[in-house]
């Protein structure tokens, strides 16, 4: 078995970014769950479905000898900002990390570290140009960590519209990544 393992989550409403480092921060696993609200349209399918998933992945990393040791979560909003999400949205998703919090507790037996974004980004020297409006902060944060980590990142051939037939990233994307940052992070973190 590995001696210890990070696993970092990132949870939205569509999407949960997992990433699993080992000691040597190498990725093991980095993925998503994703759970669209078309196929599951309420708050409790979403999470059995998490459930089913992360069960079947933790059964699939202890069959590798990977030994999940520290659970990283991206600590939820504490407040509004100016441009920011809507009341609704920041309720979901404190109810989808809190849900998620407890399969983790249930799954791995392990209380995750709640670890913010701004602190996740911090220790791993990332910085972004928060002036620049061209694109979001999250994919900021994609183009900075894709050129450090080699991945094969999901991608998607565009159908429709004046893209059509251009190739770009998945959505879940960006989840994964924050999921890597919370890995590492929390790496960084449990070794000081």
């Amino acid at each position: 078995m590995n001696k210890e393992c990070y696993l970092g989550l990132d949870v939205s409403t569509t999407h949960l970014g997992i990433c699993l480092l080992n000691d040597k921060d190498e990725i093991l696993h980095l993925g998503s769950i994703n759970t669209p609200t078309d196929k599951y349209n309420t708050i409790w399918k979403k999470i059995e479905k998490i459930k089913e998933e992360l069960a079947l992945l933790h059964r699939v990393w202890i069959a590798k000898g990977y030994d999940v040791t520290y659970v990283g979560v991206e600590e939820w909003l504490k407040a509004f900002r100016p441009g920011g999400s809507s009341a609704e949205v920041i309720i979901n998703l404190s109810r989808m990390n809190a849900l998620v919090s407890y399969l983790v507790i249930q799954e791995f037996g392990l209380e995750p570290l709640y670890i913010s974004v701004t602190t996740a980004r911090a220790r791993l020297g990332i910085k972004i140009d928060k002036k620049d409006k061209t694109i979001s902060n999250k994919e900021k944060v994609f183009n900075i960590v894709r050129t450090k980590i080699v991945w094969n990142w999901p991608t998607k051939v565009i159908s429709r519209g004046k893209n059509k037939g251009n190739t770009v990233f998945e959505d879940e994307c960006l989840d994964m990544v924050d999921a890597y940052i919370q890995a590492a992070a929390l790496r960084k973190i449990c070794n000081t």
